[in-house]
């Protein structure tokens, strides 16, 4: 962080990068007080001084609807009428239709970002990419993001339920669900993460937006191929142990991880090269022929964790 904080290089890049941002969302309020301080170092004082008068102005408006809509709406004694108070129901609940589910999606978000063991698995490999963006000029570096920490997460998604794998066996909960709820799970991870992959090859390369959205899509499908591989992985080699990643997947397992890794990131950067060097419609092209391999590898992986995690949940007794 010091490091970070102090680099004379670092900050300039990250000056830049924001100075695009601020000119191309100079509309919205938020940016104003941004957009106001770089006229200030270009020296265009009109131009700083307007956009503090509309900061302040838009700030006041926003105190002066609050209070209007407070004496409106605001009711300070106890209503009269009782109203039967709704079950209310979660984001996911709204989407999907079923609670069991959502409620393993939840589980699974929570354990990400609250288990020690988890986070010191993932946390320092992402620490390390995401220091990279702004020392490195190579996109190359966060394609790291997509497929190998995909699949480390994606690997662990299983054996990070420890010993409390048996209440899964004793709930309600079929085979189905369990791993249909993992896949959703994998599914939100894949896309964050290639979001953040994609929006780090903006700011080194500056593709039209036509080429950035079709880098995307290759990168999504990588992601979750990835996520569905460290699954089946996660489901065939599990060990459950909350320590650490070697405890949570078997010897053979991780070893099997860490090969199939490397081999998908080096695909991956050959196949963003491929598409740099080629013209649109070859692009859209491969796209099509690619999606359909995913479709059917997709088939078929989802046949086997289906069985693994059938296979699972009869065996969980006894461990």
């Amino acid at each position: 962080i010091f490091i970070v904080i102090t680099n004379p290089s670092l900050i300039q890049r990250f000056l830049f990068n924001t100075k695009n941002i601020i000119d191309i969302t100079w509309f919205l309020p938020f940016n104003w007080p941004s957009t106001s301080l770089k006229f200030y170092i270009e020296e265009n004082y009109i131009g700083a001084l307007i956009n503090i008068l509309l900061t302040i102005i838009f700030c006041f408006s926003l105190l002066v609807l609050a209070s209007f809509l407070r004496n409106k709406y605001w009711v300070l004694e106890k209503p009269s009428i009782i109203i039967e108070k709704r079950k209310k129901k979660d984001f996911l609940n709204k989407i999907m239709k079923e609670s069991k589910i959502s409620a393993l999606i939840i589980k699974d978000l929570k354990a990400y970002v609250r288990k020690m063991e988890l986070i010191r698995t993932y946390s320092p490999i992402l620490g390390l990419v995401i220091l990279s963006f702004f020392i490195s000029s190579s996109y190359q570096i966060s394609l790291i993001i997509p497929t190998i920490i995909n699949l480390i997460i994606s690997t662990a998604a299983i054996g990070y339920e420890g010993r409390s794998i048996i209440n899964i066996y004793y709930l309600p909960i079929s085979y189905n669900e369990y791993y249909k709820s993992k896949f959703i799970f994998i599914i939100f991870i894949s896309f964050i993460l290639s979001l953040i992959t994609i929006l780090n090859i903006y700011f080194i390369l500056y593709l039209n937006l036509l080429y950035l959205f079709i880098l995307f899509c290759f990168i999504f499908l990588i992601s979750l191929l990835t996520s569905k591989i460290g699954l089946t992985i996660g489901l065939k080699y599990p060990k459950f142990e909350e320590t650490k990643l070697s405890k949570m997947i078997s010897l053979k397992g991780a070893y099997l991880s860490l090969i199939i890794g490397g081999i998908i990131y080096i695909f991956t950067i050959f196949l963003i090269r491929l598409i740099l060097n080629l013209q649109i419609n070859l692009i859209l092209f491969l796209l099509l022929i690619f999606t359909l391999i995913f479709y059917l590898l997709y088939i078929v992986l989802n046949k086997i964790n289906l069985n693994l995690s059938k296979k699972l949940l009869e065996d969980v007794s006894k461990i």
